[in-house]
């Protein structure tokens, strides 16, 4: 059974409000305006094969969490989000994302 049918029909259990499936996570050091800073991205995929990605970071209290059709989109689209919210201000507050 491949992943996408087992998280389908995991999702149909009782009980299981929704199934996501971690497909990978990468990590980068992104050079900042106060140096080099580490972010990793998880992407996860769902009953229906769209995947959503997020960072390991809160930047000025935004984190993007979206939805993809890809693994490549979810990846490198999250990755412009995080280094342009780093880019923007000269001292951005970052905070780790609890729920990571």
């Amino acid at each position: 059974m491949d992943d996408l049918n087992l998280l389908l029909e995991l999702s149909t259990l009782e009980n299981v409000a929704e199934a996501w499936k971690i497909v990978g996570e990468w990590q980068f050091v992104i050079e900042t305006n106060n140096g080099p800073r580490k972010v990793r991205i998880k992407v996860l995929m769902d009953e229906n094969g769209r995947y959503m990605a997020y960072p390991d970071i809160y930047i000025d209290g935004y984190i993007p969490i979206h939805l993809y059709d890809s693994v490549e989109e979810a990846v490198k689209v999250t990755l412009a989000l995080v280094i342009g919210n780093l880019m923007k201000k000269s001292n951005p507050v970052i905070k780790p994302y609890e729920d990571y």
